[in-house]
This record gives C-alpha cells, structure tokens and sequence, in this order.
C-alpha cells in the first residue's frame, strides 16, 4: 500500500484500508504457534472476541492488483511470509 501511494498519484489524500478481513491477536498467536511450535508464545487472551468493524477495502484490493498481486493473502500466509523474512 505504501508504495502504491507513492507510485500512483491519484491515491494522493486518501485513506486505505488494508485489511483483508477481521481478525484478533488470538487467532495470531495460534497461527504462530503452529508455524513455530519450537517457541513458547504467550497464552491466548481470555474472552478477547472478534473485532467485527467492517471497511471498505475494495481500494486496498484494486491497488494490489494495479501493482501486479493478485490482491489479498490470508493471515496465515503473511505471518508465514514475514517469519521467512526475518530469517526466523
């Protein structure tokens, strides 16, 4: 997103939401847990619940695509892929 915003100057003043769907600190942990079993994450957060906002994100997904993806990729994915580029 941010380099759409610097690369395309009609998404100048605007803002992006680049979310693809909901999601709480929870679901993160549990994800990095089953990526990294070796490393001891904290525990979950009790009756954390679900961030319900709904966004508009329709933008977001159509810069992604401007810019060569395929649009988004799921939680699991990108916390996979930011592990992998920390070499962790």
């Amino acid at each position: 997103m941010h380099v759409a915003a610097v690369k395309f100057s009609d998404v100048a003043d605007q803002r992006i939401f680049a979310q693809a769907k909901p999601y709480n600190w929870n679901e993160v942990l549990g994800i990095l847990r089953e990526l990294r079993p070796e490393q001891n994450f904290p525990a979950g957060i009790p009756d954390l619940g679900n961030d319900l906002t709904k966004v508009d994100n329709a933008g977001a997904e159509a810069l992604l695509i401007r810019m060569g993806r395929p649009g988004f990729i799921g939680l699991r994915e990108t916390l996979e892929q930011s592990l992998t580029s920390f070499l962790y």
